[in-house]
């Protein structure tokens, strides 16, 4: 288990999880057919967005900080998947005025579980997550997660789920609210992150 806590996206991915051209092809628009491009390309971004928030996965790889306020437990659930490292682990003072300084954990001391979904990081032995004392974000834990930094390493699966929330919003563009676009595009992601169980 994990303290409560906020994720900021520190250093964004720089590539989305579908091309524009397989996201006309889904669509069925000709790849000489520009107009609605600015349109797909937006699209895109905002179906992984919603993704990824709710699924908790960090479809393509990209920088994450983990702000804690609590005393966190032995172990720390970083809240998106797949993890792929730890890049640091600051504790932070009630006279440290930003987010710059703090005192970091020394990576020999502590272990990072790539093997779970999502990851965590536990401190060895004897050794503690650095002391901290400021009443808001007295931690943060800066991590790297994501399947791939290549379009072709996010799972199939994610990707078609993508291209449903984006056909659903295609669908209605200019009769709907963006309010009511994210809504359909939720639905979606809801109705195929809702799995069957096995057995």
């Amino acid at each position: 288990m994990s303290a409560y806590g906020r994720i900021v996206v520190f250093t964004p991915s720089t590539a989305e999880p579908l091309t524009r051209a397989e996201t006309k092809l889904w669509l069925k628009i000709e790849e000489d057919e520009v107009e609605e491009d600015p349109l797909v390309d937006s699209l895109i971004v905002t179906a992984r967005q919603r993704y990824e928030q709710h699924a908790q996965v960090a479809l393509m790889k990209q920088t994450l900080d983990f702000y804690l306020d609590e005393e966190p437990c032995q172990a720390i659930t970083l809240p998106r998947a797949p993890l792929v490292s730890v890049t640091s682990i600051k504790g932070f003072t009630d006279t440290d005025a930003t987010d710059s300084g703090g005192t970091a954990m020394s990576s020999s001391q502590y272990y990072v579980d790539v093997a779970s979904s999502p990851g965590r990081v536990v401190a060895f032995g004897s050794y503690t997550f650095p002391v901290a004392t400021r009443i808001v974000n007295a931690r943060i834990i800066r991590f790297v997660a994501g399947y791939s930094s290549q379009t072709s390493g996010v799972p199939e699966q994610a990707k078609t789920t993508l291209k449903k929330m984006i056909a659903r919003a295609y669908e209605f563009r200019g009769d709907q609210s963006q309010a009511e676009i994210d809504a359909l595009m939720d639905e979606v992601v809801l109705d195929e992150l809702a799995l069957p169980e096995w057995g």
